[in-house]
Order: C-alpha cells, then structure tokens, then sequence
C-alpha cells in the first residue's frame, strides 16, 4: 500500500495502462498464448477437452464437447516450449534500455499486473458483480505458456490473479511502494504436466508472469492503448477504461458456435478458429482479456483458462456447473446473463481491440433434467427414455430424433426404423425459454459381422461377410473395453486396440490370461470374447524339432549316415529325413500323420497332404493328383501327374517329420511362427490317409486348448527362429467334439527276432489297433536293462523305426543307428516300456522283457531258405496284372518289390561272404505274412457284358421250355459324386439340406444365388427371405450340385367360416397351414362357447363367439388350463402383437341369431397417409429421414411405396431421401390403394465456375461460389478455408465472393463450405508473379457486330490469375472480361491488358 502521507501531497495521481502496439512485442505481457495444439495437449490438465471420463456420459444437454478438437490441428513444428513460448521473439534490442532506471518521479509507462476485478471494472456495463480470480487444482496450467496474457501470485500455481498490462503513470513515484522488476529480475518456474517435467526461466519483464499484484517494468516508449489509473486518498487503485489511439475496438463479423453443454461450464462460445485467427493469430497474438456483450447492454468479464481457452474457445457457468476438472468455477458474475441474448464479444490483445459481431444467441436457462436413452436394434421401432430429474412447469417439450419430431408416450419415443448407428434425442422447450436437453444412443444391428479369430488374435469376418463389409464395422467401432478399463477407439487420447486389418494391438495393454475384452459398435452389438495369451494350433514338425526336448537319444541332432541298415536303407542317422525310392509304407500309411514331399525325376517337389485314395494324393495346396504305381514287371517307376501336366516320374520322397503337432504360440509371436510352419488353426480340418481295411482315412475339426494331449510349447529365439518344448501331458483330445480316446483292445506281441524290417527288435500291435494305427505319430521307447531305472530313451522315426499294416497291426521297431544307441555293456536285452503318442488319444504304453530271441543279430546268409521265397516271386511274375483290379494289384506289387530287395540282399551278402541282419523268421513273415496274403487278396475285373443287338425287322423269338435265354446283369459302376436335397422353403422359415457324398470327402460348401430370396449358412440351413426362386450351389472339393429352391409365403386358413352348435355338443376346427405350424385358439365369450389347444369348440349356452385362430413365432409359449384345455385369459386381453397370422370364425350355438361371415375378415383400407415433413433440403451426399404415417392405425395394409419426382436429384429408399445434385425432386410416399403424400426435397450444392485456377505471388484474386437454383443456402453464411494457409489464405469478401491470396509458390485448395453442408473445392496453384505480358498479336481486325478474343502470354513460369482489358474507345469496339472484342463501328482504337502487378501490354483493333 501506498504511503498515505505521499498520497496526500501528491493528492490523486493519475496513473494509465497501456498496450505497446507497434514496438512492443507481445511477449512483453508473459508472452504470446500460442495455440500450440501440442503444447495444449501436454499441458491439458485443468481445464482441458474432456477427460475420458467425462466424454462417455450418455446423459448431455445440447451438444457435447468434441473431444477430437483439441489435437485437430495438431503438428511437429508447433511444439514450442514454454520457454520460446515467453522470450524466444524478444530481441535483445527491444526493451533494451529500461526508462528512468533511477527514475523516481514524473510521467511513465509501465507494464503492471492488474487484478481481474480492477481491470474489467471500467470495461463492464450492468455489471457489477466481481470477476473472481481464478482457482486451480492441479496447480500447473496457471504457471505454463497456456496462462499467457495473464499473471498470478502464488507460487504454488493455485490462481490466477489478473492481467498483466500496461499502464501509464502522471508521477511514477506513487509506485515506490509496490515491487518493480527490472531486466536482471529472473523467476524460475517447473511444471509437471502429462508427466513431463518442464523447468522455464522467465528473465527481465517475463518475470511479472509470477509476482505480486501492481508490480510493474518500466517501459521506454508510450504504447498505442492504455488504461489510467487514479490512486485514491486511501492508496487504492482505479483503473480507466482503456484510452488511447486505438481504443476504439475495430468490428468483425465471425461465425461462432453456442452450446448449452460444455465440459468447461454450463455454456460454450466457439469461433470459427480460422476467421478468429485471421483477426487474432493465436500463435503470435496475446489475449489479455474478454468481455461479452449482450443486446440490452449487460457486459461480463473472463478470466484466462477458466473462461478463456486458446483465445477463440470461452466458456462459462452460471452457477449449474460447479466444478470443471477438479476446479471450482465461478458463477455469480454470470448469473445475470441466463435468458439474455448475446450479440458480440471484444477482445483486448496484443494486436487490437476487437469486437466479434456474431449471430445473436439467446442463454436459454438451464433445467438440471439429465436425459438418457436406451439403445435400440435397427428392427425396433421404440426406444425407452429416462429423464433424471423434473421438467419445470411451463417447460412445452417437444421431442425430436436426428432433427425429425418424434412422438413420447409412457417413457418411450416412437423412432420408426432407424438406420444403423449413432442417433440424438432433442427434447427442447416450444416456448424457447428453457435449454434443450439432449441424449444420444445408437441403434444398432443385432447380427454382428465379426468373430474373434483366437488363433491369429484378430477380429475377423464371421460367415458369409466380405473383407469390405469387415472393413466397414471395423471403422464402426467406438470402443474396445479390456478387463475393466475402456479405451476410446478415436478422438483425443484414444487408444486404437483393433487396427484396420482386424489385428488388435496389445502393446499398451496389461493382459492375463483369458482377460475379457468387449467390443463396441455404433452400429452393431457388442463383440465379447475372452484373450489368450497364447495361440493354440496344430503345427507341422521335422523329427529334429519335435524329438529335441524329449531327453532322447541324440536330441537335436538331424544329421544323416550314407551306412545302410539291414533294409539297404538309409536309416541309420539321427532325426534327419526318412528318404524312400519305394512308396511301400511312407508315401501312403505315413499321410495318416506324417509330412512328406514327392521328388520326381523332372526336378520338381510336391507337399503332400493326404491320399484321397492309392492313386490320388492330395497335394498341400488341394490339388488332387493322379498317382500311377511302379510296374514291376516292366520296369516302369511310379509317376505323379499335376493339374493335367505330363507324368512326372518318382525319384524319391521324403518324410520329414509330423503334421499335426498340438502347439501353444505366444500371442504376438504367432504371425511370424505363422510364416514358417505349416498349421492348422481350430475350426480348420485335420485330414489323413485313405481307408484300408483296418486302417481308416479321417477328417476332423482342430480344437487345440492348454490341456490338448502332447502339447509342446513354442519360443522365439533371438535370430527369428523356434524351437519347441517337452510335450505334455494333458486331457483333452485337440479334436472338437471328441473325447481323449483311449486304445483298448490292443494285443501287443514282443516278435521273435526277424529284422525284416531292419530293426534289431521288434513289437507288434494287434488287436483293435486300426483307430490307434491311424492316428500313431511318434514312439518312444525306454530302456531299463536288467534294473528299475532309464538307462536310455530313444525317439523315432515313421517308415524308418514304425509302420502299421492295413491287416497285420502295428510294427514298432527300433534300428541300430545315430538316434538308438544301446548304452555300453547291455545287449538290449531285459525291462522295455514304449509309448505310443497319437492324436486324440491318451498315451498308449506297453512294457515287457526282451530275451536273446527277440534282438536280431547277423545271420549267415548261407543258411538262410529262400525256396518259398523264390517261389512265391514265381507265382506273382505268372500273374496278369490287367485281370486285377488296381488297388489289389497295387498291393502285390509293393510286396513283390520287398521281397525282391530281400532276396538280392541275400544273394550279395553270399557272394561278398558277409551277413545279414535279419534272419530266417524275417524271411519266412515276408513270403507268409506279407507277399502270400497280397496274392490271396487279389480282386479280379468285372468283365463287360456285351450287349445282344437285335434288329427292328426281324420279329420276337420266344425260347422253347429247354432253352434259357442267356441274360447278364452287369455289376452297377458306382461313380463319386454328391447330391442335394431340401424340403419345402417358405418367407420367414428354414429348412436344412441333406447332403449325401459318395466316394468322395471334404468340405461342404453352399452358395445362393439370390440372397434376397434365400440366404444358405454354413451349415447348410437356409432361410426364406421373400417368396421367390434361388439356386443353392453346394460343393464338395471338386463335385457341384445346384439346387433350385423356390420360397413360398406361407399360407393359413380355415376350412370353415362359420359352424352352428347346439348346447354341449362340439366342433374341431380344420385349419389348412403350410407349413404346418402350432396354431392357438382364442374364443370371445367363453360363456358362449369355449376352445381348447386343439381347436376344439365347447359350446355352452344360447349365443354367438368369434374363435380366433393364429400362428405365433417359433419358441413363443402360451398357457392352457389343465381343467378345461383353454387358453388362460390373464396371460392377455387381446391378439398379441407378435402373431404372424390371424384368421375367424363365428360360432353360433342353440338357435341364436345367426351373424353372417364371409371366410376372410374384410380388410380395412387406408384412408390417409401423411409424412413428417413436406419440405426439407439437404446438401448434395447427405440424407434425410422421411417417416410415413398411415390412418386409419388399424388399416389391414399399411405399406408405403416411395418415390422420387427425380431420381438423378434425389433418391429415396425406405423413407431415406439422398441428395445426388443440386435441384428439386418431390418425395412421394403412397399407400396400396394409391393415397399419396409429398415432400418437396431441395438439394443444395456449391460450385466454382472452374476446378482450378493459377495466380501470381502476392495477388489477390477474387472468386465467386455458385448455389444450385433453389439453393436454401446463403454465400453470406458459408465457412471458407485453405488447406495451405502458407501458400494461400482466402477470406469472405462482400457480394458471397471470396478473396484468394497468394502467399508462396505452391498449390493449395480452397474449400466453401454452405450451412447445409454443402462444398467445393478449388485448386489454387501459386507461381511467380509475370515480368511481362505479351500479346500474340499486335493488331486486331473484327468487322462490326463480330467478336474476337485476344491470345496473351506472360512470362514463363508465371501465373496472374485476373488479366485487365480495357478498350480507348468503347464505342468503336468493347471488351469483356475474359479479352473477347466485339467491333461496335467503324474505326481503330487500343486495348489495353494489365496483370495484377502493373505488367501491361497493348493491341490495336480496326473495327470494319
């Protein structure tokens, strides 16, 4: 406080504020209030943008806060730091010097902090209310850039206190009392926001932004606007109105936006950020104050942050709004304005005063009623209303969807049928005195076109949808809820869990196992699905991959020996390949469960997948190709034939590991994984072998879970690759539908030693072994020796260590080499238990004791019989391949191969004088077991009949009794194919098609042709549409069998109208219905006659009843009484709504009057129809939404048919009008019996009379817009905008033209926007401005009446967009405006042409 002694000597001193606005920077007032979009965002913690706790209220008044606006703008090079923000424009030279120093009387300017209320004092008018400092709870916004034009006090951040402004002083030692900053003055100031820590130094008269209220810096020059300021008696302060050159504020016209909802109070005021900017540039332009001005005179004045955001947002309560983001508001300075209409604002900033003269808006008052409403299905018509809180009385509601008036009634508005999506209820006041209230909600499709893909953790399409159709719900989705936190899926701070190809990123998300997440559409129900952290599939594994954590024998050793085992065949390695040149085993019992690839001769490699038969593999890709069999006697390999190609020839093949290998894939490893291996995910098929006897082919659906039996577990290693598990143990069987199964019935036998295979010991699986062979993948086998414990476990190999035969069970081996190693000093002899691991079923094991005669040793090939053998090769080279059929003869030859190769083995073992490792017993299984079975199983040809042709002329023989006419019935030829069968379809109903598959296997699909008639799912099922035909295609692999359907409306009828009765005697009533469907009967007067479920009519006394007879939708109950068999009348007075059909008949009893009937119920014609709406306009691409109502309510047939006047305008589908082009069409909505209503659409559009234009640097070229004829639209009222303002800025000018400004070399577009939505683009191109303008001609002759336009050229690279022309003498010849010359008389004359920079150039015209 001032010394009250000074005070009174220098008696009132005049004292005055001021705005520098020429020299002084704006930084000069704690910096410029940059509109950073970034800075904004990082800083947003007070009261910024909804927080996303306040942005999912359903419950608004009027239109929420969009919470995308605050980031809309966002760019890289707008982030400045606090600390550019408030010096980084001050030059050194600016403010250098400061004035009088050691001045201590006399007349200054100084910059001084004005509390709120002394500054808007002198400003307000009608208002005497204080403007309160401003309060803050997070403590942190107050000290940032976002506070600019303002100071506070505390340090702490907990207000703000006033303006800091300038101010002149008449004796500048009243001051000596309050605290003066000079240019070594510096405050240092840290902010946390959004967790970044950010430490600004504020130096010189920057410091004012934090000290004490009056404190001042001593400017060196007068300011251009200013306050004075009177010290009183008492050492108070008094401020002036603001005075000065430029005092008077300067009025714009901008368009603004008010809402009666906001997240910053109970009101908001938004400009049109850029026409705000062109007036106040908020990157480089302060705003110290506001104040709004209403019609009757009344002002109110804002504060910074609470009332003032990023300069062109304010927003204020009116004490309905108490807090803001932890903030407490004020509100009694604004009370006053509730039912006061605002007509302008007027800013002081660094660059002027400014009135905004906006459109007049009226502060209706606020009612505390908090709407909401439930969401609905697009099939509803209702949708239930909530209002918390009570109407005021006088409160005239009306109620309206999307801008359409509704009917309420009961708690619910009638919303007709609405499109899918988000939808808003107005409920606004008639006589305009209370604020509208407003809820949005959606309605929503009840089939969602989605599933959760838990394999590939992405949302895919369900069944029957199309990529663009994923596409489409995809961009629908508002929302995605993980456990118990929601995460926006668009605007500010929204999080995007599911991508755009349906994937979800996970990476922001905390997840366990099974965490539910909830999907949320503004167009469809909701998606739920629980998360697994891994991702379940079968996957296929080389031997080395699936046997390298098991603790066997060589574990990850896949390496190969060129020693051959007593098969001559290379299986003596670790877990490499099993390489065969003959198909015997591998190719064919190894598709059941094992990978192979066919190699031909031709260079070429084929994946296969399964055998479909023994002379159709089934490649990897689907294709099915043709295998020919090796002849034996000629020579001939066996040969592959790929899509028609030539024969390719078998060189070999490999069977490298197992196909259906359950594994367990980290979530976000599974892609990559994906990548490399072959797998099947659940749902898919698992498919294997071709049926033999006791070997039979499958096809089943993948189903891999946790507990899935021999699930092995999969991890990415640092270079990219995997590696896998010990499998384990589980319960389940992977297969859905389908138990773990357990082999029962199976009789092992420990073999007497044979090597027939090339094993050294041998045991065999008969019994019930077929399901178990055909689902066999690997063996283990532990070895005890003659102890309890493991001396070691070895893995193998299919084809290499086991096999199974279609008839002589399951062969499992084990052969000396790299992966089976008996440890040293055992013989393998003593305790064996092995395992079999096989998919879907539990482990299966076996131990016994091995004795010398079950381990093969090497044999003295001398000693070896090999009669029979021979023999027995005899027989098969005496056989005729073609009396055999192919399959039969298929499986001699491969046993003929084996017993050749053993023979030969034999024969060269005796000539080189060295053993074998098999011995007599192996020879003998071989011919007995092996090759002998083939032969006896050989199957011979039908042969033809051949036909018996008798000719047209000769006439009939008949056989004597001793003669038999000679008769052939051929054995029927069974072809695979398929065939297709429905029963009737009707309009509502579905009906399943029987499939029947002979010979053939896979997957049934169904396509229809004609989805509107009929839609087909998955499964087969159909659904009648509309009554109509549609062809169903059903297709296995690569049979088809089209399917005609016709869909009927079902029909329902009586087969009487009326019956007579006399008392205690009954009728059943016959009703004819297709389909055949539960009918319910209901009798008027149960006094009268009574009916039963049955539809069997009591009657009971002298009187007339209607029973009526309806059907009701599937899974609709209704009650009958266990006395008498009726129907229970509690249950409803009336018909139900629900009943689909509905027919009558009249039943007189005991001689009353008889009513007559006819057998239909007479339908009741509309009367009249009326639409909501007669005139509307909309803009060219948006829609409106037109609702038919038809009278009488209870009319039979209440069908609308719509129609447009002009289709190429307007269209309209279901009521939906869409504008096409600018014009007029009348909507007509017209009854069955051709009543009709209209609605006059006007359609607006915009146009530029060009696309694009070129003009020069620094031009000015003005444009005008076009309406459509019609156009409810007003050029007055259009938004304009550049999408380049650095290239070229566009303003309204007057007469609806717009004024373009060409800034720098570029190209921009420039976008008018009408109030109906209407645009139009142009193209801007900005090149340099022209040198010179040349004419191509210099002369001009036109005779008179006649025109000729002038040709010009500037200077290259240049652009003007608007050329001059003007004529010397008009009468002799006139020019327009785009250079065309018209003679008028005789004579010469000149025309000049002018660019827009001065360039001019000129042309002589002779007028003839």
């Amino acid at each position: 406080m001032a010394n009250q002694r000074l005070m009174k000597k220098v008696a009132p001193v005049v004292l005055s504020a001021a705005v520098v606005m020429t020299s002084m920077p704006a930084t000069a007032f704690a910096a410029d209030f940059s509109d950073t979009e970034v800075t904004v965002a990082e800083e947003s913690a007070d009261i910024e943008e909804a927080s996303a706790e306040a942005a999912d209220t359903d419950v608004v008044e009027d239109t929420d806060v969009d919470v995308e606006e605050a980031a809309e703008d966002v760019t890289e090079d707008e982030e400045t730091s606090d600390e550019e923000l408030f010096s980084a424009e001050v030059s050194e030279d600016e403010f250098a010097d400061e004035a009088g120093d050691g001045q201590t009387e006399g007349e200054a300017y100084v910059l001084m902090n004005i509390p709120y209320d002394d500054f808007y004092k002198a400003e307000l008018k009608n208002n005497d209310v204080k403007v309160d400092t401003f309060t803050s709870a997070t403590k942190q916004k107050t000290r940032s850039s976002l506070a600019k034009g303002s100071y506070h006090v505390n340090s702490d951040g907990s207000d703000i206190t006033g303006v800091t402004f300038p101010v002149k002083v008449s004796d500048i030692s009243v001051l000596k009392d309050k605290k003066q900053i000079k240019d070594n003055a510096s405050v240092s100031i840290t902010t946390t926001i959004k967790g970044k820590e950010t430490t600004t130094e504020y130096k010189g008269k920057d410091a004012l932004f934090e000290s004490d209220s009056y404190s001042y810096y001593v400017l060196s020059e007068e300011p251009s606007y200013y306050k004075e300021l009177t010290v009183g008696e008492d050492g108070s302060f008094t401020f002036s109105a603001i005075k000065g050159q430029s005092a008077a504020p300067e009025t714009k016209q901008v368009q603004a936006e008010f809402k009666t909802k906001s997240n910053y109070g109970d009101y908001q005021l938004k400009f049109d950020k850029t026409e705000f900017n062109s007036i106040i540039n908020t990157n480089t332009d302060t705003v110290y104050g506001a104040v709004i001005n209403t019609i009757d005179g009344t002002t109110y004045g804002l504060c910074h942050l609470e009332n003032i955001w990023k300069g062109y947002e304010l927003a204020w309560s009116t004490g309905y709004t108490t807090e803001s983001h932890g903030c407490h508001l004020n509100s009694e300075h604004f009370e006053s304005m509730i039912g006061k209409t605002i007509d302008s604002v007027t800013y002081y900033a660094s660059n002027g005063i400014y009135t905004l003269d906006i459109a007049d808006v009226k502060v209706l008052a606020k009612t505390g009623v908090k709407a909401t409403v439930a969401d609905i299905h697009t099939t509803d018509t209702e949708a239930a209303v909530t209002l918390e809180g009570t109407l005021p009385d006088g409160y005239s509601a009306k109620y309206a969807v999307d801008g359409t008036e509704v009917a309420y009634a009961d708690g619910k508005i009638t919303t007709g049928a609405l499109a899918a999506g988000s939808h808003t209820l107005t409920i606004s006041d008639a006589n305009d005195v209370y604020a509208p209230i407003q809820a949005s909600f959606y309605a929503k499709e009840a089939n969602v076109p989605a599933v959760y893909d838990a394999t590939e953790h992405k949302i895919a399409a369900a069944d029957g949808i199309t990529e663009d159709q994923l596409k489409a719900y995809i961009k629908t989705i508002t929302s995605v809820t993980v456990g118990d936190k929601t995460y926006a899926a668009s605007g500010k701070g929204a999080t995007v869990i599911v991508k755009e190809d349906g994937t979800l990123d996970t990476s922001k998300l905390e997840l366990a196992e099974g965490t539910k997440f909830v999907v949320t559409s503004s167009s469809y129900d909701n998606l739920e699905f629980s998360y697994s952290l891994y991702s379940y599939v079968y996957a296929g594994l080389t031997w080395g991959e699936y046997w390298s954590q098991e603790n066997v024998t060589a574990a990850g050793n896949v390496s190969g020996s060129d020693e051959k085992d007593s098969h001559n065949e290379s299986d003596t390695g670790a877990f490499d390949a099993v390489t065969r040149a003959t198909t015997n085993h591998g190719l064919h019992r190894g598709s059941y469960q094992c990978m192979a690839t066919i190699y031909t001769t031709e260079g070429n490699a084929y994946q296969l997948s399964y055998w479909k038969s023994s002379t159709e593999p089934v490649l990897a890709d689907g294709t099915v190709a043709i295998w020919t069999p090796a002849d034996r006697k000629t020579g001939t390999p066996a040969s592959i034939q790929v899509n028609g190609g030539a024969k390719e020839s078998l060189d070999h093949y490999a069977v490298t590991g197992i196909k259906y290998v359950p594994v367990q894939v980290k979530a976000e490893d599974y892609a990559d994984f994906a990548a490399k291996y072959p797998v099947v995910k659940n749902g898919e098929i698992l498919v294997g072998g071709f049926s033999e006897n006791n070997l039979k082919a499958y096809s089943e659906t993948a189903n891999v879970t946790v507990n899935t039996n021999g699930l092995k577990t999969v991890t990415k290693n640092e270079d990219g690759s995997f590696s896998f598990s010990a499998r384990k143990t589980g319960t389940e069987s992977g297969i859905q539908g389908t138990d773990l199964k357990v082999a029962t019935g199976i009789k092992p036998e420990v073999k007497t030693a044979s090597g027939s295979y090339g094993e050294f010991l041998r045991v065999d699986l008969n019994g019930n072994y077929g399901g178990l062979g055909a689902a066999m993948q690997a063996v283990k086998w532990d070895y005890y020796g003659n102890g309890n414990t493991v001396l070691a476990t070895y893995g193998t190999k299919f084809a290499a260590d086991n096999w199974m035969h279609k008839l002589m069970g399951i062969q499992l081996g084990l052969t000396h080499s790299v992966r089976c190693q008996l440890p040293a000093g055992t013989d393998g002899t003593g305790h064996w238990k092995l395992t079999v691991y096989a998919l879907g079923y539990q482990d299966y094991t076996f131990e016994f004791d091995a004795t010398a005669t079950n381990i093969v040793t090497s044999t003295d090939p001398s000693t070896i019989d090999t009669t029979a053998l021979k023999a027995a090769l005899e027989k098969v080279k005496a056989l005729n391949k073609d009396d055999y059929t192919e399959e039969s003869w298929k499986k001699v030859e491969d046993e003929a191969t084996e017993t050749q190769e053993m023979l030969e083995e034999i024969e060269a073992a005796i000539k080189n004088k060295t053993t074998v490792a098999f011995s007599q017993a192996a020879v003998d299984e071989q011919v007995n077991e092996h090759l002998t079975a083939a032969i006896n199983g050989l199957v011979k040809k039908e042969k033809p009949v051949e036909p018996v042709v008798t000719p047209d002329i000769k006439p009939t023989v008949t056989p004597s009794k001793n003669e038999t006419k000679p008769t052939a019935t051929p054995t029927p030829v069974v072809k695979p194919g398929i065939t297709a069968k429905v029963s009737q379809v009707y309009v509502g109903k579905k009906a399943t098609i029987k499939v029947t598959k002979t010979k053939v296997t896979g997957k049934v699909t169904f396509k229809s042709s004609n989805k509107k008639v009929a839609t087909v799912n998955s499964k087969g099922v159909i659904t009648g549409k509309k009554a109509g035909k549609a062809v169903i295609t059903v297709k296995v692999g690569k049979y088809t069998k089209k399917l005609t359907v016709k869909v009927k409306k079902p029909s329902f009828k009586l087969v009487k109208s009326s019956a007579k009765l006399k008392k205690g005697k009954k009728t059943t009533i016959r009703v004819k219905a297709a389909p055949v469907s539960k009918v319910t009967y209901k009798t008027s007067n149960k006094k009268v006659a009574t009916v039963n479920s049955n539809g069997v009519v009591t009657a009971k006394k002298k009187g007339t009843a209607t029973i009526t007879a309806y059907i009701l939708p599937e899974n609709n109950h209704v009650t009958y009484s266990q006395e008498d068999g009726t129907l229970v009348e509690d249950n409803f007075t009336t018909i139900p709504e629900e009943a689909i059909k509905t027919k009558t008949i009249i039943v007189n009893v005991g001689g009353a009057k008889e009513v007559p009937v006819t057998p239909e119920v007479k339908a009741k014609e509309a009367t009249g129809i009326t639409l909501n709406q007669t005139k509307a306009s909309i803009a060219v691409g948006n829609s409106v939404l037109l609702a038919a109502k038809v009278s009488p309510d209870d009319a039979t047939d209440k069908t609308v048919t719509w129609s447009s006047s002009d289709p190429s305008v307007a269209t309209v589908t279901d009521g939906k009008v869409t504008g096409l082009k600018g014009g007029t069409a009348v909507i007509t909505a017209e009854t069955a019996n051709h009543i009709k209503a209209t609605c006059q659409i006007t359609v607006n559009s915009v146009k530029f009379a060009k696309s694009s234009v070129n003009i020069g640097l620094k031009e000015k070229y003005v444009i005008k817009p076009v309406l459509s004829k019609g156009s409810t639209d007003k050029l007055s009222k259009v938004k304009v905008s550049s999408s380049n303002k650095k290239i070229a800025t566009v303003k309204k000018a007057a007469g609806g033209k717009l004024k373009i400004t060409g800034k720098k070399k570029g190209s921009a577009k420039i976008t008018v926007t009408t109030t109906s939505g209407a645009k139009a683009v142009l193209k801007v191109t900005v090149k340099k401005a022209p040198k010179s303008i040349k004419a191509k001609r210099a002369k001009y002759e036109v005779k008179k009446g006649k025109s000729k336009k002038i040709a010009y050229s500037l200077t290259k690279g240049s652009a003007s967009g608007k050329i001059t022309f003007k004529s010397a003498n008009k009468k002799i010849a006139a020019v327009d405006d785009n250079g065309k010359i018209t003679g008028k008389k005789k004579g010469k004359t000149k025309i000049t042409l002018k660019t827009y920079n001065g360039k001019k150039t000129t042309v002589k015209v002779v007028v003839k």
